[in-house]
């Protein structure tokens, strides 16, 4: 785990070769080096020990607890809480010897192993934020598509309401007129059928 000083405000590097780079604030400088995707610029550590009004030490504690909020672990305190003094035992555990002491094989093997369970960790976070939100946008669609169905049943309904009785109003003048041409002995069974279509039509 890296030296880190966050840039807190512009800062203007003379280079070696005579060029003035500007540092933007915001970024983050992992052992004394700043990373893009094109360049790695070095500071020498006393340019940045000496303004700490431009450079700020990151609390690497802070940016554990930050980190996973912003990939939404459940009750980030706690789980920092437990991480932390283990991280600190791992990876910190060599400063409380000399300076010229080497780091075991050992505790380099276990820096790595839980450097890589937290990086599996925050992937499968990521993957899962990724379902997620694929799940919302189905969701979603789901929604709109039951919706645009719902307002062509409606439409539907109303259209076959609208022609029922169109045809109703057109079978009740068909019959006034029939009902006015015909002998009177047969104004009983053409009534019956009129009266028959009117009810198989309303039960429609």
């Amino acid at each position: 785990m890296g030296i880190k000083h966050k840039i807190v405000k512009d800062y203007q590097l003379l280079t070696s070769d005579k060029k003035i780079i500007t540092l933007k604030s915001g970024n983050v400088l992992e052992d004394y080096k700043l990373t893009s995707k094109s360049d790695t610029i070095s500071l020498e550590k006393e340019i940045v020990h000496n303004n700490p009004e431009y450079f700020q030490a990151v609390d690497w504690r802070q940016e554990l607890l930050v980190l996973l909020k912003q990939n939404k672990f459940p009750q980030p305190s706690v789980i920092a809480k437990k991480m932390i003094p283990f991280m600190e035992e791992v990876f910190f555990s060599s400063k409380l010897e000399s300076n010229d002491t080497k780091p075991s094989k050992e505790l380099l093997e276990r820096e790595e192993e839980v450097q890589l369970k937290f990086e599996k960790i925050l992937k499968k976070q990521k993957i899962l934020k990724e379902e997620s939100s694929l799940l919302e946008e189905k969701e979603l669609e789901l929604k709109r598509k039951i919706s645009e169905i719902k307002k062509k049943e409606d439409y539907l309904e109303k259209d076959f309401d609208s022609r029922k009785n169109q045809v109703s109003k057109q079978v009740l003048s068909l019959q006034k007129i029939v009902m006015e041409n015909l002998p009177s002995h047969l104004h009983l069974p053409f009534q019956e059928l009129f009266n028959q279509f009117n009810k198989d039509l309303k039960s429609l």
